[in-house]
């Protein structure tokens, strides 16, 4: 019981955050309120979700590889 009153003090947006990846790109569509709408109600049945804020963000995880090679690359010549 103690663990479920400690963590009741600590509660961060991350304790109610969803990512969602793979979102295709290029849709002449309004992003915000499209997954707004699936995830107030289509995304689970039965609940009662509420979506407060939708950031659209992009994945650079490729820009930074490709930015690391590039270091190595500088360091080799």
């Amino acid at each position: 019981m103690m663990n479920i009153e400690i963590d009741e003090d600590f509660i961060t947006p991350s304790d109610y955050a969803i990512m969602v990846k793979n979102v295709p790109k290029g849709l002449d569509v309004n992003y915000q309120y499209e997954l707004t709408k699936i995830f107030n109600g289509e995304a689970v049945p039965d609940t009662h979700i509420v979506v407060t804020n939708v950031d659209l963000v992009y994945d650079a995880t490729e820009l930074f590889e490709e930015e690391e090679k590039m270091g190595e690359l500088v360091k080799e010549k």
